[in-house]
């Protein structure tokens, strides 16, 4: 093999590497931004729950905070109480809840609620 034709192909291979490094490292980037940006979207309350309306599906928590928050479960909505799934109709006012959920069109809408024996 002839020393030019080596150096292409080492030349070629190179910058393969370099260029695939790269789109990596902007997938990578891309990836991190897109998991910071829904960790940021996700909100947490914790409080007694004050009012149940499991036929219009919300509950309103009052949060540590001292502020009312009215939390929204979908068909999506995970509800546990202990290592139990419920449903949303079995959540009493005066229970301690933990909720994860996002704003979405301007309403709590529950990812998951633990109901806290």
């Amino acid at each position: 093999m002839q020393s030019g034709n080596v150096v292409f192909i080492i030349t070629a291979a190179a910058l393969f590497f370099c260029d695939y490094a790269a789109a990596r490292q902007d997938f990578s980037t891309t990836a991190q931004f897109n998991h910071i940006e829904a960790a940021a979207r996700i909100q947490t309350v914790t409080g007694k729950v004050i009012s149940c309306s499991p036929d219009e599906f919300f509950i309103t928590v009052d949060a540590e905070t001292g502020q009312p928050v009215i939390i929204y479960a979908v068909k999506a909505t995970a509800i546990y109480k202990g290592s139990r799934n419920i449903r949303l109709a079995q959540i009493k006012i005066n229970d301690t809840v933990m909720a994860t959920y996002e704003i979405n069109k301007g309403k709590n809408i529950a990812n998951v609620i633990f109901v806290y024996w």
